[in-house]
């Protein structure tokens, strides 16, 4: 079968042409975060060998002061992420400082706008 060749408006060859250049942005993006994510994993995989070598040190310490331990039965401690907007006990002083003003129990839903204005990133 022959081919036919048609010469396509302007319009449509534009349409074509923004929507692959839509296409190719689309898939930069794409590639720059899959990169930044790969590198982001292997930098944690990384970190995590070197969390393995430090805890394969330690059980070889607790051997070695003492054989009987298994140091495979002691539980893990999921590390406590603090938040950084706020200094140690600083949230529970806004809270104690309004239930105080209030002078009788106040539920969560009645304790924040008390405790909001005293936040500062809040407001």
């Amino acid at each position: 079968m022959a081919q036919v060749s048609k010469k396509l408006p302007w319009y449509i060859l534009a349409l074509c042409h923004s929507v692959s250049m839509s296409d190719t942005l689309l898939l930069a993006g794409l590639r720059r975060k899959r990169a930044y994510l790969q590198g982001e994993i292997e930098a944690k995989e990384c970190q995590i060998g070197c969390l393995w070598d430090d805890l394969e040190t330690i059980d070889r310490m607790i051997r070695l002061i003492d054989a009987g331990i298994d140091p495979s039965s002691i539980k893990g401690i999921r590390p406590h992420q603090r938040m950084e907007s706020f200094m140690q006990g600083e949230i529970t002083r806004f809270c104690f400082t309004a239930l105080r003003e209030a002078g009788e129990p106040l539920s969560v839903r009645e304790s924040v706008p008390k405790v909001s204005p005293w936040i500062t990133w809040l407001s």
